[in-house]
């Protein structure tokens, strides 16, 4: 693939260990090109003015500004990439409830895992193209987590047909009060119904990435992106989705967020 047909990107961080672990990470995908990196805002902006990346990343921690701040400076381009806040430090943000999702477009927490980053970039490939790219697992080595290749099986909504769903291709679980079953929303906004027989217990058991926050309610932790007291945020292409947190299961759900 040519380098004019990758998509371009910049990081901004000014840790040159997280820097040169990023960069190597995303070095692995062939359709993306780094072409800039800046240790602060200004030259940031500068490098984001001169290269017109389409993907960047931001810590939040700038030695010359807050990176959330940057962000919203970025998303109001005519051209918004999209973004990608990181930080080592998710508590010092979370319980400001607009510290995410204030102009970036999803989040890492460092160190960065590298089945998290997969998933990131599949999710801005998805942003870009939706009709095109499919939510595809990359081969991951033997030693990462193994919880891109879970799948369960499900019934479609309006057919017996059986499909086959990978975790990560689902943002949360709804349980269907009238029609009395479980279903899961996916990322082409397909909503599948699990078989009758399925209860919260038996989906909790399908991932660890899967955390109950609501007697109707099943998230992907992998999509979260911040914990509120009545409901949940999630990455695109679940942004929109009404994901609610009941009082009981507020504790265990950030527990489970804050020690991914």
């Amino acid at each position: 693939m040519g380098i004019e047909n990758k998509s371009r990107v910049v990081i901004i961080d000014d840790d040159p260990r997280s820097v040169t672990r990023l960069t190597e990470m995303l070095h692995s995908y062939n359709d993306l090109e780094i072409v800039g990196t800046a240790g602060n805002a200004s030259d940031g902006r500068r490098i984001i003015n001169e290269k017109h990346p389409s993907l960047i990343f931001i810590d939040i921690d700038l030695p010359d500004g807050n990176g959330l701040s940057f962000s919203q400076e970025i998303a109001a381009y005519d051209d918004t990439p999209y973004i990608v806040m990181y930080t080592a430090y998710y508590d010092k943000y979370a319980a400001d409830g607009r510290a995410f999702l204030s102009g970036e477009s999803d989040y890492l927490l460092k160190p960065v895992d590298l089945c998290e980053l997969d998933k990131t970039v599949q999710r801005y490939r998805f942003s870009r193209n939706p009709e095109r790219h499919t939510f595809q697992e990359r081969r991951l080595p033997v030693s990462s987590p193994d919880s891109c290749d879970r799948i369960i099986v499900a019934m479609t909504k309006v057919t017996s047909e059986i499909r086959v769903l990978h975790i990560s291709d689902i943002g949360y679980f709804c349980y269907n009060s009238q029609r009395k079953v479980w279903e899961a929303v996916t990322r082409d906004n397909t909503v599948v119904s699990l078989r009758k027989t399925t209860s919260a217990s038996d989906i909790l058991n399908y991932s660890s990435s899967l955390v109950q926050t609501h007697q109707s309610y099943i998230v992907n932790l992998d999509y979260v992106v911040l914990i509120g007291k009545t409901r949940v945020n999630l990455a695109p292409p679940f942004h929109e989705a009404e994901v609610l947190v009941g009082r009981i299961y507020f504790k265990n759900l950030q527990s489970r967020f804050t020690f991914l």
